[in-house]
């Protein structure tokens, strides 16, 4: 598939973050950017790089009506309630209230949150959140930078 250069450029940089985090395992840069060219086209991609222009965080999110959608690789329905993080990578807590503030201004608030965070998520089933809930997990996670951010 043909893709835009910008985003090939951008993917190009992003792989230092991306190499070996599920779902991406064994892709190579061409099905990589083939996969990760649906949530840059809907707008469900964030991703944050430092000063000196290295890669520091990518999330993908995926957007649903009915809570069997996260079984859908491709689904986008963003008038649904639900919102499942694909991948989260961030190198420190600044990145990820970063990429989520992106993703918050972006789509807004009050999802019911999916997350399958790998090793500590239990029996391979993702962990779901209220909204609340999961507030409350990003701010442990940020360190409370999250509350003083824009629009969370």
């Amino acid at each position: 598939m043909r893709h835009d250069p910008k985003f090939v450029a951008t993917i190009a940089k992003l792989l230092p973050v991306l190499h070996g985090h599920r779902p991406l395992q064994g892709m190579n840069f061409e099905q990589l950017c083939d996969y990760l060219a649906y949530f840059w086209n809907h707008g469900t991609m964030s991703c944050a790089f430092d000063d000196l222009d290295k890669p520091v965080g990518v999330c993908l999110i995926k957007l649903f009506a009915q809570l069997d959608g996260f079984l859908d690789e491709f689904i986008h329905q963003p008038e649904g309630e639900f919102c499942m993080i694909v991948l989260l990578v961030a190198d420190t807590p600044n990145v990820m209230e970063q990429l989520c503030a992106e993703l918050v201004s972006r789509w807004g608030t009050g999802w019911t949150m999916l997350w399958d965070r790998g090793t500590r998520t239990e029996a391979g089933a993702p962990r779901m959140f209220r909204w609340d809930q999961f507030e409350k997990i990003t701010r442990r996670l940020t360190y409370g930078l999250i509350e003083n951010a824009p629009n969370v």
